[in-house]
């Protein structure tokens, strides 16, 4: 997984015997911003059919630079601290994609492909 790599804010990070919840965020190299919720466990897979499920809610570097002025920061790392200040919960993806609606910026919800073998 690429963006785990990649991901430098963690907003929130759980797991017990049976379910785990990753929720971050990373500047892209466009001056956007993607937000990442990977889940794993069996709830995941009663859920989508699939034991791990990975969704990115992929921000415009236009929007981003929308977020930037919003928030009264000057850097999207700032912008990723503010995010986990904010949305550090286990909801924070979905209160991300409301405010994002609420400010009427454009977003795109990507459900990552999962390979197994």
């Amino acid at each position: 997984m690429e963006a785990t790599r990649r991901l430098n804010h963690v907003l929130f990070r759980a797991k017990d015997e049976e379910e785990g919840l990753l929720i971050g965020c990373y500047p892209t190299e466009d001056a956007g911003l993607c937000v990442y919720q990977a889940s794993a466990g069996a709830l995941t897979a009663w859920c989508f059919g699939s034991p791990l499920r990975v969704v990115e809610i992929q921000i415009a570097p236009r929007s981003t630079a929308e977020l930037v002025n919003y928030f009264r920061v000057e850097t999207i790392s700032q912008l990723c601290s503010m995010f986990t200040l904010i949305f550090g919960d286990c909801g924070g993806a979905l209160g991300i994609e409301r405010l994002l609606e609420h400010l009427g910026l454009p977003y795109s919800v990507v459900e990552c492909p999962i390979f197994e073998g």
